[in-house]
């Protein structure tokens, strides 16, 4: 009877070891690449991208005071399913910047994945985000117009205009530019 349990005994720990092993293999992150024969793209490329960052790009209010300007970079995976995960900071610009840059990247939907030997695969990629003040406003007989105002058809009537001032900063008095 001995002799029966000791195989008995041995072929469920086998089992055990491989249902263990299969549940840790499932659960591992997959390898990431820096490269691979057929890069990740964008759907519509990188001017469609490049809209939705801009479309949703917010410049942080605490920068507006310094002025700062310039680019964040980020590093993000394109995972073999197309999403975009483990965004990070590559070059940094201000703490407010680089956050608002990693708030709009996770807004980004799915990728079309790279691909290695046929097969989807994570990749790294890089993306630089800019950063570039807005441009001043107008203060035209009192009331705050955006800078583009100058080229409204508006201006060609110059005598109606009373006074106009260009604002470069935030008047924290009347809160106003």
């Amino acid at each position: 009877m001995t002799m029966l349990k000791t195989p008995i005994i041995l072929g469920l720990f086998m089992l055990v070891s491989l249902a263990t092993f299969a549940q840790d293999k499932s659960e591992m992150k997959e390898e990431v690449l820096y490269t691979a024969e057929k890069m990740p793209e964008y759907p519509g490329g990188i001017e469609a991208i490049y809209k939705l960052i801009g479309g949703n790009l917010l410049y942080p209010d605490t920068t507006l005071e310094t002025a700062k300007e310039g680019r964040v970079v980020l590093r993000f995976v394109i995972s073999s399913t197309g999403d975009v995960t483990d965004i990070s900071v590559l070059k940094g610009l201000s703490k407010a910047c680089d956050e608002e840059a990693i708030r709009v990247m996770k807004l980004v939907p799915k990728w079309i994945p790279a691909q290695q030997d046929g097969k989807n695969v994570a990749v790294y990629n890089t993306l630089p985000i800019y950063f570039k003040r807005q441009n001043p406003a107008l203060l035209v007989d009192g009331v705050v117009k955006p800078y583009g105002f100058l080229k409204d058809s508006i201006l060609t009537r110059q005598k109606d205009i009373i006074s106009m001032t260009i604002l470069k900063r935030r008047n924290s008095q009347n809160n106003i530019w």
